[in-house]
């Protein structure tokens, strides 16, 4: 038997499936054929990075937030910034003025962000008095309020506004709060006398706004949304001519995006949560009325968290995406801050006396005609009468 001789290298193609035909000469001998197998092999995504889309830093004047405007003695510097402890001294008491009526207001506020994404906050407390006149009652009260603001896209907006109040008109007192979103109120509660209550939670979304982006050679359409929750808890009591009242006003307020993009091929999403302002403004206010005096008391603090958090988005097309980022803060404020702590004030009370000739503050022609004059005499004559009556007199029936 005549034996076959094989070379290494056919025998190694003929084991390497699809990589070679082969074939068998005359001679003993093989001849082989090499094939390729083609195919289309996917390209790697290019992927292009165009930054943060607004870098810039700006405050927000729409917003006209006055920062922080002592109406009392104090020593040191109100005004919150990155470097402020979330600690600090007792204020002192607000300087005794002898006079009819009174306010006092302690408060903080800033502002942040650029016209992309901003925010804002007033929180204080506000403490009046009012002397009462010819015979009446003293009025006084203490708030506690917290606003927050919000920018999106361009579009600045007062978006809470969260109170807390405890009054007490003589003897008698009352208690209240209110939440406030865009001007309307949503929840709110009033009653006479004493009242401990945490009110519900309102979580909604609060406004959106809409921009065209372009991500390379794509147009996207973002809008971002401004969302919340927003509460209040309230503590009102009254003895006699004693009053306390306790109130903390809750808003978190954050914005997200989402993203739309209406182009053959193309897609876009966007993803993050951008947090605005988270604060509450625990707060208590007492006072102690006597016949030349009052006695009070005020605490206030604010509990901030400001702008932080992240917002990317992106858009594709085949073989390539573009990504962008649409805010990148880091939290500004973070912790509890005094915003007044004062304890035995006192502030004399001065009561307009009808009948020294002087027509002074809450005195009118009506409860003191001895010091205002009297008050002027009705008047009887008959209203005009618009000319088209004339012609239409049923138009005019109530005339």
């Amino acid at each position: 038997m005549k034996k076959l001789a094989v070379s290494p290298l056919a025998l190694a193609l003929l084991l390497v499936p699809g990589a070679a035909s082969a074939q068998l000469t005359k001679a003993g001998t093989f001849t082989t054929t090499t094939t390729t197998k083609t195919g289309t092999i996917a390209p790697a995504e290019e992927v292009v990075d165009l930054g943060l889309y607004d870098a810039s830093t700006t405050t927000h004047t729409a917003y006209a937030i006055t920062k922080n405007v002592p109406t009392y003695a104090y020593t040191g510097d109100l005004l919150l910034d990155p470097g402020t402890t979330p600690t600090g001294p007792s204020s002192a008491c607000p300087a005794p003025t002898a006079t009819y009526d009174w306010d006092k207001v302690f408060s903080k506020a800033d502002e942040w962000g650029n016209g992309t994404f901003g925010a804002g906050y007033w929180a204080g407390l506000t403490f009046s008095s009012r002397a009462g006149r010819a015979g009446g009652a003293d009025t006084f009260r203490g708030e506690a309020m917290a606003r927050a603001y919000a920018t999106v896209f361009g579009s600045d907006k007062e978006v809470t506004r969260i109170t807390g109040t405890g009054q007490l008109v003589g003897t008698q007192g009352t208690s209240s709060y209110a939440v406030r979103v865009l001007g309307v109120t949503v929840r709110s509660r009033s009653v006479s006398g004493n009242l401990t209550e945490s009110a519900p939670i309102y979580n909604a979304t609060f406004f959106s706004q809409s921009k065209t982006i372009w991500l390379g050679p794509v147009p996207v359409k973002f809008t971002g949304a401004v969302k919340g929750t927003l509460g209040v808890d309230l503590e009102a009591s009254y003895a006699t001519s004693t009053l306390f009242a306790k109130a903390k006003p809750i808003a978190k307020v954050y914005a997200q995006a989402s993203a739309g993009v209406d182009m053959w091929l193309a897609s876009a999403g966007v993803s993050g949560t951008l947090t605005l302002v988270e604060a509450s403004v625990p707060s208590q206010a007492t006072a102690v009325v006597s016949p030349t005096n009052v006695t009070f008391a005020v605490h206030s603090d604010l509990v901030l968290a400001s702008l932080s958090g992240k917002v990317e988005a992106y858009a594709t097309l085949p073989g390539k995406r573009w990504t962008m980022t649409l805010a990148k803060w880091d939290p500004l404020f973070r912790g509890t801050y005094p915003i007044i702590h004062a304890t035995a004030c006192t502030n004399p009370i001065v009561r307009p006396v009808c009948g020294d000739n002087v027509c002074q503050s809450g005195e009118t022609s009506t409860n003191c005609s001895r010091d205002c004059g009297a008050p002027p005499p009705d008047d009887t004559s008959d209203p005009d009468v618009p000319i088209y009556c004339m012609a239409k007199p049923w138009m005019c029936q109530d005339l």
